[in-house]
């Protein structure tokens, strides 16, 4: 009895000193607990509190990638090139002034820059990023890298630029980027325009198709600390990138025309299927690189594309028109023949010249060309027989005739800068100059001088309409929509 007693008091003697060692490490745990939260109240609490507020949100809008453009057997035009620039945060910075000239000390930034940079950071949120720089080599990257913590709120970002690898050779039909002025950002209203760096089409299809090739704006929500640089993405709405377009032209044969071309002082041509309106070539020469304005052109470099006397930056495929000469003659023939004046047979004697009261108009040959039927009068192109058929169609009926073949009307491609021209009528003398229609003027006519001017394209069109049957072909740039015209 006793013995059993004796080994209970020795249990519980064993589990008491067991629980008054459990309960001092419990006390010594807590004491470190309390001390290191003491220390980190007292101690770095100021510390600690200041990181707390000098991390912040920022939200960014986050740009679409652009759309690509590729020619009629996937070869590319207009591409998307990783390109490497210096932004900027304005609210991470104390003294904008200071930190802009110690970034140039690093990477030259011109007055043209600042000025741009002003003119951007007055426009927008002191949280979006500006551009300071772009195209950034390696070494100006490397520098930058170096110099970050005297530059605060000062990064390198990666970002998408636009190249063209035909340069000159396409540059008046694909056009180029550049950033939204004012104009266009109140238009618009789409915040993207906003975004420095931000690039929208400024010429030709970038231009026509830009709804379809910019694509929409997705959002980051990032938090960033004291210096602007970023701690983590918290969220993100990924953008809709552009659409991809497949065009019509044929990079090989653009090239080619574009070499051909270059060798004349001033030219332009046009390739297009005459069944479906598909345009496989549109040049004009001399050109200019559009890559240049992506980066930015310098002023005097755009002071002499504009002051060339041969006009590169005019798209004279579009945007010139000159007298159409003997290929008007087509016109001329077909009005006298559709209001049966003449017929295919028709003689006309050409002595080399066709005599009109007191004046004479000459033929090109000088002795002329004798009887002339109308099969011998195209192919010979004399002078005189299209005097002869313009003094009896009549100017009326030949711009009725040049209109519906295309003439003095808008191509349909809605590009920028296309000016239709003019087929001249007895109303528009009457209209314009107060006096009645002679047939002086529509023999001069008759041969595509004159008043009469139209456009690369639009004898294009015209010949494709002469050649295809009658169809009412309209051109086009866009692949999907190569399709026969109805008559």
């Amino acid at each position: 009895m006793f013995s059993a007693l004796e080994r209970d008091q020795d249990r519980q003697q064993l589990m008491t000193r067991r629980t008054l060692m459990l309960l001092a490490g419990q006390s010594a745990l807590a004491l470190i607990l309390l001390g290191r939260a003491g220390q980190l109240q007292l101690v770095r609490g100021a510390s600690y509190s200041l990181m707390s507020e000098e991390n912040r949100i920022s939200l960014r809008i986050v740009p679409p990638p652009r759309g690509h453009l590729m020619d009629r057997k996937n070869q590319p035009l207009a591409i998307n090139q990783q390109s490497y620039r210096a932004v900027i945060l304005r609210e991470e910075v104390k003294d904008l002034e200071v930190t802009l000239n110690r970034f140039s000390d690093v990477i030259d930034l011109s007055p043209e820059d600042r000025a741009r940079i002003a003119k951007e950071l007055k426009r927008n949120k002191n949280f979006m990023p500006i551009i300071l720089k772009s195209n950034l080599s390696w070494s100006e990257m490397a520098r930058l890298e170096i110099l970050t913590p005297e530059l605060p709120g000062v990064s390198v970002d990666a970002a998408a630029q636009r190249f063209y690898p035909l340069g000159s050779a396409a540059s008046h039909i694909l056009g180029y980027l550049g950033a939204a002025d004012e104009a266009a950002v109140e238009k618009s209203k789409d915040p993207l325009l906003t975004v420095s760096g931000f690039q929208i089409g400024k010429n030709g299809i970038e231009k026509e198709y830009e709804n379809l090739l910019r694509g929409a704006a997705g959002g980051a929500q990032l938090e960033v600390n004291a210096k602007g640089r970023v701690v983590q993405e918290l969220r993100r709405t990924p953008p809709i990138p552009g659409k991809n377009l497949q065009l019509t032209i044929d990079a090989d044969l653009q090239q080619f025309m574009y070499e051909r071309l270059s060798q004349e002082r001033s030219a332009a041509a046009v390739v297009m299927d005459v069944h479906n309106g598909a345009v496989y070539a549109a040049s004009s020469a001399p050109s200019y690189d559009p890559n240049i304005f992506i980066q930015g052109i310098p002023t005097d470099l755009w002071q002499q594309l504009n002051t060339d006397p041969t006009k590169p930056l005019l798209n004279k495929i579009f945007g010139g028109t000159y007298p159409p000469g003997s290929t008007f003659k087509m016109v001329t023939a077909l009005a006298a023949l559709e209001g049966r004046v003449m017929t295919t047979e028709t003689v006309v004697n050409c002595p080399g010249y066709t005599q009109l009261g007191t004046h004479r108009f000459h033929c090109w040959k000088k002795e002329g060309h004798g009887p002339m039927r109308l099969r011998d009068a195209i192919a010979q192109s004399c002078d005189c027989y299209f005097y002869e058929a313009a003094r009896r169609a009549g100017i009326d009926r030949m711009a009725d005739v040049a209109r519906r073949l295309g003439l003095g009307e808008e191509s349909g491609l809605n590009l920028m800068g296309e000016r239709t021209g003019l087929i001249p009528d007895r109303a528009w003398k009457r209209k314009t100059y107060k006096h009645d229609w002679t047939v002086g003027e529509s023999f001069v006519c008759g041969i595509g001088q004159g008043y009469v001017n139209t456009s690369i394209m639009q004898l294009a069109i015209m010949t494709a309409r002469l050649v295809n049957g009658g169809r009412d072909v309209k051109p086009t740039v866009l692949l999907n929509d190569a399709q026969p015209s109805s008559r």
